[in-house]
């Protein structure tokens, strides 16, 4: 008999390792809690650096504010992929031609990252955008 650990594990496996299969697997290791689902949203939380606070998420992204030298700051991560990683800060302001600013990163090959490595991007990554 198989633990429900391990046929998660096999599943998500399995979601990865066939991206055509993923919308009709993910759904079988889903679970809402709070509004927020599922184990990929409790990595992406995981991920959320320090002063930031977590506004909404879902099993794709979560989305977070921090107020910095009275200008608000949005940052979203989101998992764009099951190996690769999309950061982007929205603000208030405005450039020259009156366009939201906004700053944004990629993560990909996951695999090769801890989940310590991913959390000092994230957070190196929201360090240098807010200023």
């Amino acid at each position: 008999i198989m633990s429900d650990k391990n046929l998660r594990n096999k599943i998500i496996r399995l979601a990865h390792q066939n991206p055509k299969l993923r919308d009709h697997l993910l759904p079988l290791v889903t679970e809402k809690t709070a509004g927020i689902s599922g184990i990929w949203t409790e990595v992406l939380t995981m991920l959320v650096p320090r002063g930031w606070r977590l506004i909404n998420g879902d099993q794709w992204s979560v989305t977070t504010e921090r107020e910095v030298n009275g200008k608000k700051y949005v940052l979203v991560i989101t998992l764009e992929g099951m190996n690769q990683l999309g950061l982007e800060i929205i603000h208030e302001g405005r450039d020259q031609w009156g366009d939201t600013i906004t700053s944004d990163h990629e993560v990909s090959s996951l695999s090769g990252y801890s989940l310590g490595k991913l959390q000092r991007e994230v957070s190196d990554f929201a360090k240098g955008a807010v200023r």
